[in-house]
């Protein structure tokens, strides 16, 4: 039967190009991309748990069905996070299940279709979703690839999602204020101010003009980005601000709005659901930028609102990674750490996102009974060829998920991704690196077209890898690799070797290297000949012996292939001559290199073995313990070098390793060979028995057949490979060097793969992954260890410090000043509350909860955090003393393993809550807790743990300080005067400092600090009243203010005397008396005094200030009266009306302040000032000059002021003036002192400068005149000095400038210049010649190597040598020509003479013969 018959790509469902998850509000594109959606049901499902642990993996249809489920369940978690990697099409996922959600009614025809896509895979479940999602819902979707505000996207989504549903947004209007703001500016200014609109939109990429923008953008400025840019573009122009995009959005706001509206008892939708696509791009965003840019507390308000929506509104975040990974990249001081981790509480789903279970459902048996009659029979009869291939594959290649389980395998990949060969498919999926997904597709697609009339299943036809390699697939692979999008070279080398050989070789040889290439890119594993060449059967379907027929071509024959014995497969040898030699090369310095197990710890070697990672547990995480100790350190080493010394080191590291930043576990990599004595083994057995009660894990590399070695080998012979070599085979060399690197990490990877663990039990192997077994190492040694979850505590960096450790500090800090109370921690800043919450309170499921909802200190109520507690305080009540150097050894070991960062808060804690009865002892002396706080705690940033160490806790009778305290408190109570509050204040905290409150004294001493703290207001309110009269008389004093001097004493008058003292309980003491006194007698002096210059000022400055000045005056002269100065009051009321009865004369005052005011604005001097403008300036300023001295007495107070300013603006005017007067006469008088070029360099400089200060037009004229002039000149003078390079040229360009400047008419001479210039060329080139006549115009000793290098030397003659010089040199040469003849002759002669005499007859002879003409 015709496979084609039986089954068929679903072209239909195959989607060209990446989908936007907001094209769901584009209803064409959303349809498109809907309908083509690609299903996985449970049938044909590769599970792959990569990236993912241990995480259940989902197809998609079974996610549709959970979700819909979701939706009827109104306790249902109303969050959920859909997990895939990137690119495997979360966001066409994304618009398809919001045209599911919309419901049936919204649009049917892709309703239908997309559950007739479901049904074609699971009719049962296609049955299931349609009656879940009968209801509509409001759908809102989000793509967070763009950078944006989160409240404003909110809202933008809200408001398309209505436009989409064809619904009001009146009701969303109100709730932005941008928007409003942006709408009414527009229809108010888009008619008269089209052309700004019309640049800034073509700007922004819209080319509409007129009506056309306007309707455009009047249409979408509520819902579309470019509309409102555009809008804020003009708004910015017209009002030098942008408007505000944040001003009034709230999501919750906005949220609660549409469930409100929609969702309520009249709404027309059930469910509002938000689809939030790459929800962890935006995250990612929102950490990077501020909290006001992205609208980070968005994320807050969602998740607020969706709990509390009862069901109502569902949020489904599309996310690469599961919320921790986020977390991590996430600054933990800020508070979007916070927001992230709630999110961590939604429903996970995590999406199959392998390519095969993709495959699987676009290849539609489309004839099911002739499948499974035909088809599934054969694949059964083939058992053995599957399980052959799955084995073959597991062997030579890194496989993982759905590869490592025959049954998945032999269902999805042999039996659903029929007829193509499981290697073909294996292909197809790894080749990311080369070509998208979507080219698989169609590479699937096309192979089924083209395989559709091959009569299946008896010729047992698949479609095997190597045939892929002959069409678009290689092309597509090739481009790849020469536009550098793939480093690897095997497509360039196959093609190479196609161009030179292709027309030579057979298509079975052709066959073979394709299936060598594929090979080569998917990196088999082949470890000798016979495997290569099963290998290369694997990917083509020949026999053996056609293989090794075809080898005998392709190695011996054409030298194309070579057989790489180390790497255990065939190279291509495109340039067979330069591959060989390479190869040739290599292999020699590798027979000849010795090298010695001591470079395992070479730093490259150990970098590719990946030994400088800390190998992570999952213990800290079990334990909610925030910090980087829980973590095995690697080292690698030949077993060799395990001795006795190595133990003693890592047992007293591991003693030391009590910090929070040092890694607690060491694992130990030994390697041996077959090489390796067995004694070293049996050595390394008895070692290890000493590290049973320690973190301290040795594991085996047994390279047994010495792989490991020979890799080692070849990269160190690689590695060390003279530059002369790499150079010469640099091509070869670059991949070999890959491969060599890749094999050891290969190697190092496959032998840590074995697991080999070397314990008390001996040697086995583990049949756990590392971090699961390390973890149960810390779990056995360790079991009463403490949480500490404390987020930011270590920097990225792996360091202690930063604000994490500044925030630990304040905590300890607060700890030990026993100020635990609700002011204290809500005083904090959040990032602080939410720490002291995380690690101490009791409604913290993470904490010690050792701080109450009262904001008590109690004991830890955590039990292990309690267990440290109990043991520490029960030592302390025993002995009454207990050093701390003791905690700190006893609890930084097993069982505990606390780090010294968590023993110094529990040191913390336990001084709150027995401070009344705790002291240290430090130095010798005794000190209270709060002193000795500020020995440990350095500049809240830093614990000196060197302090801690040195002190003991004492244990102390608490009763002796009753006594001292009530005597005090008495004191306290009987104290009536404000002035010693501040006294009795300092002594109490002197006491508290030595001694904490008896508990049973608890309310005394509130009572007394509730009497302190009246008379500190008394005091406060007091002080506030005498600095506020103290400021008006300093006012009035260094300002001559009459007017403060008065306000000062209405003040005086004003003091609450009862309210301050009587109603506090103190009475007015004398010393208060005495100070209210003094300061009204200097007031009263003060009004004495500036009476009369107050009254003689009184002048109205503008007929706009009249009422002004009446309002003032008369405000004064009512204080003067009240205040019992009437006299004075008279004196101001009779100026005031004189003044205001004079008009005219105000208003001429106005005039010439006015006048001044002006001149001074546009008599500004910058240096585009133009000389014209400073003239004008420089008149208008003298006549003010004159005005003022006329009339300035009538400007009252300002008028010095005012003439001092216009004086110093018309000097300013006149020196500029001046100056540029005398820049333009230095110029004429410059010129005729011009001797040289560089006179005339400067000359122009100075031209140039007088020309931009905007001169009058005549003389501006003549200077650009001389400008052209001594320019020209300039440009003459450098065409002589160009022309050195050849005498000849050299005179007859002087010649010429020398004659055209014969007879000018400059201001100055002109030829005694280039004359100058003429001379000082010409004196060079003399020295130049004579330089060289020195040094090359001599045949020297006139040997013939003498002669030879003057022929040499005199090939090349330069420019610059004489006439006379050149005949000397043609003379020389003559009689060089005529040494080096005589040469030849004389060495005919000597060799002649060492010949024999036959020879010299036998040369005669010839020599004649030679005269002769002879040959």
């Amino acid at each position: 039967m015709e496979l084609g018959k039986i089954l068929e790509f679903r072209k239909d469902l195959y989607f060209e190009g990446a989908v936007q998850a907001d094209w769901f509000y584009s209803k064409e594109k959303a349809a498109k991309v809907a309908e083509n959606f690609v299903f996985h049901g449970k049938q044909y499902f590769g599970a792959d748990d990569q990236g993912n642990g241990s995480k259940r993996r989902i197809d998609t249809i079974s996610l549709v069905e959970e979700l819909a489920e979701k939706m009827q369940d109104d306790h249902a978690n109303a969050l959920t996070l859909a997990i895939a990697d990137y690119g495997t099409g979360k966001s066409h996922l994304a618009v398809t299940l919001g045209q599911i959600f919309s419901g049936k009614e919204y649009m049917p025809h892709t309703y239908n279709k997309v559950l007739s896509n479901i049904s074609s895979i699971d009719p049962d479940a296609a049955n299931h979703i349609r009656t879940l999602t009968d209801e509509r819902n409001f759908v809102m979707v989000i793509n967070g690839m763009r950078d944006f505000n989160l409240h404003s996207e909110i809202l933008k989504a809200a408001q398309k999602s209505l436009k989409l549903y064809e619904l009001p947004d009146d009701g969303l209007r109100k709730l932005n204020r941008a928007l409003e703001t942006a709408e009414v500016f527009f229809n108010r200014n888009a008619s008269n101010s089209i052309s700004l609109f019309e640049d800034k939109a073509n700007e922004l990429g819209w080319n509409e003009k007129g009506n056309d923008l306007i309707e455009k953008i009047r249409d979408n400025i509520m819902t579309e980005d470019i509309a409102f840019d555009i809008v804020n573009a003009v708004y910015a122009e017209i009002n030098g601000q942008e408007i505000r995009w944040d001003e009034g959005l709230s999501a919750s706001n906005i949220l609660e709005m549409i469930i409100s509206e929609y969702c309520g008892m009249n709404g027309r939708f059930d469910h509002v659901i938000l689809l939030f696509d790459e929800f962890g791009r935006y995250l990612e965003y929102a950490s990077g930028v501020s909290a006001a840019k992205s609208g980070d507390s968005a994320l807050q308000q969602i998740f607020e609102t969706a709990q509390n929506a009862n069901g109502v509104l569902q949020v489904i975040n599309f996310i690469q990674s599961d919320i921790k990974t986020y977390l991590e990249r996430v600054d933990q001081t800020k508070n979007i750490s916070r927001y992230i981790g709630r999110y961590d509480a939604s429903d996970k789903y995590y999406i199959s996102s392998n390519l095969e279970t993709v495959f699987a459902n676009l290849i539609q048996r489309k004839y099911r009974g002739a499948f499974e009659e035909k088809i599934i029979p054969w694949q059964k009869k083939n058992e053995c060829k599957w399980e052959d291939i799955f084995e073959k594959l597991n062997k030579w290649l890194v496989t993982k998920g759905i590869w490592k389980d025959y049954a998945i395998f032999r269902k999805v990949i042999v039996e659903g991704i029929y007829p193509l060969h499981p290697l073909a498919t294996f292909m197809l999926t790894q080749l990311s690196d080369y070509l998208q997904n979507r080219s698989s597709l169609t590479l699937i697609s096309q192979c089924i077209e083209n395989f559709k009339g091959v009569e299946v299943p008896d010729n047992d036809f698949l479609i095997m890898p190597e045939s892929l390699m002959q069409g678009d697939l290689y092309t597509e692979m090739l481009v790849a690799e020469q536009e550098g999008k793939q480093k690897s070279q095997h497509c360039i080398r196959y093609d190479n070797i196609l161009r030179k050989y292709g027309d030579k070789l057979s298509e079975k040889s052709l066959s073979v290297l394709r299936a060598n290439l594929i090979l080569r890119i998917l990196r088999f594993r082949t470890r000798d000949y016979e495997e290569a060449k099963s290998a290369l059967a694997l990917c083509n379907g020949f026999s053996i012996s056609e293989i090794e027929e075809e080898l005998e071509w392709l190695e011996n024959e054409y030298a194309i292939l070579g057989f790489d014995a180390h790497a255990g497969c065939f190279d291509f040898m495109e340039e067979s001559n330069g591959a060989h030699d390479f190869k040739v090369l290599k292999k020699r310095l590798m027979a000849n290199t010795k090298i010695d197990k001591s470079l395992l710890q070479n730093v490259k070697i150990q970098e590719k073995a990946g030994i400088f990672e800390k190998q992570a547990t999952n213990f800290a995480l079990q334990h909610k313990i925030s910090t980087n100790e829980w973590m095995f350190e690697q080292e690698l080493y030949a077993i060799e070098q395990f001795d006795e010394t190595e133990i003693a080191r890592y047992l007293e590291e591991w003693k030391s390793a009590t910090s929070s930043i040092v890694a607690k576990g060491r694992l130990v990599w030994l390697y041996l060979n077959k090489n390796t004595e067995n004694s070293y083994v049996e050595r390394a057995q008895s070692l290890v028995e000493k590290l049973n009660n320690a973190p301290i894990t040795v594991m085996l590399l047994n390279d047994a057949d010495n792989r490991l070695y020979d890799s080692i080998l070849e990269y160190y012979v690689l590695d060390n490979l003279d530059d002369l070599n790499r150079n010469k085979y640099d091509r070869y060399y670059q991949a070999d060097y890959v491969q060599a690197e890749n094999n050891l990490k290969d190697e190092f990877a496959e032998l840590k793969k074995k697991r080999i663990h070397i314990g008390k039990e001996g040697i086995e192997e583990l049949n756990k992954r590392m971090p699961i077994y390390l973890t149960e190492v810390f779990e056995k040694l360790y079991p009463s260890v403490v949480p500490f979850a404390f987020d930011g505590f270590v920097t990225k960096g792996n360091n202690l410090g930063g604000k994490g450790g500044t925030y630990y500090c304040t905590i300890v800090k607060m700890l030990l000043s026993n100020s635990v109370n609700e002011t204290t921690i809500h005083n904090f800043a959040s990032d602080i509350r939410n720490r002291i919450e995380a690690l101490l309170m009791t409604s913290n499921s993470t904490s010690w909860k050792c701080i109450d909802s009262e904001f008590r200190v109690i004991p830890p109520e955590e039990k292990r955090a309690r267990k440290v507690y109990d043991e520490i305080v029960d030592v302390i009540n025993k002995e009454k003393e207990y050093q701390c150097k003791r905690i700190f050894e006893k609890y930084s070991c097993p069982p505990y393993g606390m780090s010294e960062d968590i023993i110094m808060l529990m040191i913390a804690v336990i001084c709150s809550n027995l401070s009344f009865c705790l002291r240290f002892r430090y130095d010798e002396s005794l000190i209270s807790i709060n002193n000795w706080k500020e020995l440990v705690v350095i500049k809240d940033k830093k614990i000196d743990i060197g302090v801690v160490k040195k002190s003991t806790f004492i244990m102390v009778d608490a009763g002796a300080v009753t006594g001292k305290y009530i005597r005090f408190f008495d004191r306290i109570q009987s104290n009536k005067s404000i002035s010693e509050v501040i006294s009795f204040e300092k002594i109490l905290s002197n006491m508290l400092e030595a001694d904490e409150v008896p508990e049973e004294l608890e309310t005394r001493y509130l009572l007394a600090r509730k009497y302190l703290d009246s008379g500190k207001k008394a005091l406060h309110e007091w002080r506030s009243c005498i600095g506020d009269i103290n400021e008006k008389l300093e006012a009035s004093i260094e300002q001559d203010s009459l007017y403060d001097a008065l306000k000062g004493l209405q003040l005086l008058q004003a003091i609450p005397y009862i309210k301050i003292f009587n109603d506090n309980g103190y009475i007015m003491d004398d010393t208060s008396k005495d100070l209210v006194k003094q300061l009204s007698d200097e007031l009263r002096n003060q009004v004495d005094t500036l009476i009369v210059p107050y009254v003689s000022s009184m002048y109205c400055k503008s007929v706009e200030g009249v009422n002004t000045f009446r309002n003032h005056n008369t405000k004064m002269q009512t204080m003067l009266e009240e205040l019992g100065f009437s006299a004075y009051a008279q004196k101001i009321k009779e100026r005031k009306e004189e003044e205001l009865n004079n008009i005219d004369e105000i208003r001429s005052r106005q005039e010439l302040r006015e006048d001044c005011a002006k001149f001074l604005e546009e008599s500004q001097i910058t240096k585009y000032t133009s000389y014209v403008n400073i003239s004008s300036n420089l008149k208008v300023g003298k006549e003010l000059q004159q005005r003022i001295q006329k009339y300035g007495v009538a400007l009252g107070r300002d008028a010095q002021k005012i003439k001092d300013s216009i004086d110093e603006r018309v000097e300013a005017l006149e020196n500029n003036h001046n100056r540029t007067m005398e820049d333009m006469s230095d110029i004429w008088d410059d010129l005729f002192e011009v001797k040289c070029a560089e006179d005339i360099e400067m000359l122009l400089e100075n031209i140039n400068s007088v020309l931009q200060k905007g001169i009058p037009y005549k003389d501006q004229s003549d200077f650009e005149e001389l400008q052209r002039n001594l320019q020209e000149l300039l440009y003459n003078i450098g065409s002589i000095k160009e022309a050195t390079k050849s005498r000849k040229q050299f005179m007859e360009v002087s010649s010429s400038m020398l004659k055209k400047y014969e007879n000018s008419e400059f201001d100055f001479e002109v030829l005694p210049i280039l004359e100058k210039v003429v001379s000082d060329i010409q004196n060079e080139l003399d020295e130049k010649e004579k330089k060289w006549i020195a040094n090359v115009l001599t045949l020297g000793n006139r040997s013939r190597k003498d002669v030879h290098l003057w022929k040499e030397k005199s090939k090349y003659l330069p420019g610059y040598l004489s006439d006379n010089t050149i005949v000397k040199i043609k003379e020389l040469d003559k009689e060089a020509d005529e040494l080096i003849s005589e040469g030849k002759i004389e060495d005919v002669i000597f060799y002649f003479d060492k010949l024999d005499d036959q020879e010299k007859q036998e040369c005669v002879l010839k020599l004649k013969s030679r005269l002769n003409g002879d040959a």
